[in-house]
């Protein structure tokens, strides 16, 4: 695969302190790429690298191939990002924060432009509205607007739901999946929100004390046949000799006792199980996923077993 980003032993130290410690990855494009870590975990360190805005202490950042350091212009021309919140004249219209940022573009961006980002991030109708009446989702999704003016290849997104309510977080995970998916941007998404990464990346790079901990695609990391359910049912003594007995038994994980099973299969098989359950006159009190991307992070990033590598 063509890799837009290419990330080489990036290093960088504050003092002693190394916030982003020999850190190698790349990401392909058309790839929605996740960034997780811990709150200090080295994100932005690393994305303010990418982007230019600090200098690292050693490795390089390769952008379509090229050192960025040595072709820093044209770099920037391939790339929009909103780092943190987006900053913005709050006593403008959004139309005009537009217009302001084309130009600091140095492209030439006819108006038709503007008035199809608008579009694109929902804001039709309310683009002359001042960006101080606006809600915190509105400023978010103007600041996507703001960095796709300029028609980038990359976006890089720094923690883009910070802030919102669970309708602006679903509208900001829709709106990153269209550019994604159907636009073929690449999207490198940073965000401790590890639920929302789950649902939109297609690949991801977990960090811990700014060294990789993990890199590969979701759908290989979080294996479905790896699923462990947690069902809760009233105390039932014989429960795991009925599972046994009817071919249930190579599911069971060790730690479940006899009112909670944990079992570990594919997601398509619970549907059965629950039937024999009801059938056996098990009273289900509670069936829950175990397998997902916060549970897997948060394994990874434990501090006594969280240790360098990459899938």
């Amino acid at each position: 695969m063509e890799h837009i980003v290419a990330v080489q032993g990036l290093t960088k130290k504050f003092g002693n302190f190394p916030a982003v410690d020999d850190l190698s990855f790349s990401i392909g494009r058309g790839e929605i790429y996740g960034f997780l870590g811990p709150n200090g975990a080295g994100k932005s360190t690393t994305i303010r690298m990418v982007l230019g805005l600090i200098h690292p202490t050693a490795g390089e950042v390769l952008i379509n191939g090229e050192p960025f350091r040595r072709n820093r212009k044209k770099a920037l021309q391939q790339i929009g990002a909103i780092v943190e919140r987006p900053d913005m004249y709050r006593y403008l219209s959004a139309w005009d924060n537009l217009k302001i940022f084309a130009r600091l573009s140095c492209k030439q961006i006819p108006s038709s432009r503007l008035h199809e980002v608008i579009e694109l991030v929902g804001l039709k109708g309310r683009e002359h509205d001042k960006v101080k009446a606006y809600s915190q989702g509105m400023k978010q999704r103007l600041g996507i607007a703001i960095a796709l003016v300029h028609d980038p290849e990359l976006l890089i997104l720094d923690e883009p739901t910070n802030g919102l309510d669970p309708q602006g977080i679903a509208e900001m995970r829709e709106l990153i999946r269209t550019l994604g998916t159907h636009m073929g941007k690449t999207v490198f998404i940073s965000s401790h929100l590890l639920h929302e990464i789950e649902q939109v990346a297609t690949n991801m790079l977990i960090i811990h004390k700014g060294r990789k901990v993990v890199e590969g695609k979701v759908s290989d990391l979080l294996n479905p046949n790896e699923t462990i359910f947690e069902v809760r049912i009233l105390p039932d003594d014989s429960i795991l000799e009925k599972l046994e007995s009817k071919g249930w038994g190579e599911y069971i994980a060790e730690g479940g006792n006899s009112s909670t099973l944990l079992l570990r299969m594919h997601p398509r098989k619970m549907p059965g199980l629950n039937k024999y359950l009801v059938e056996e006159k098990v009273h289900v009190l509670e069936i829950r996923s175990k397998h997902s991307l916060e549970e897997y992070f948060l394994s990874l990033t434990n501090e006594d077993n969280a240790e360098a590598g990459t899938v």
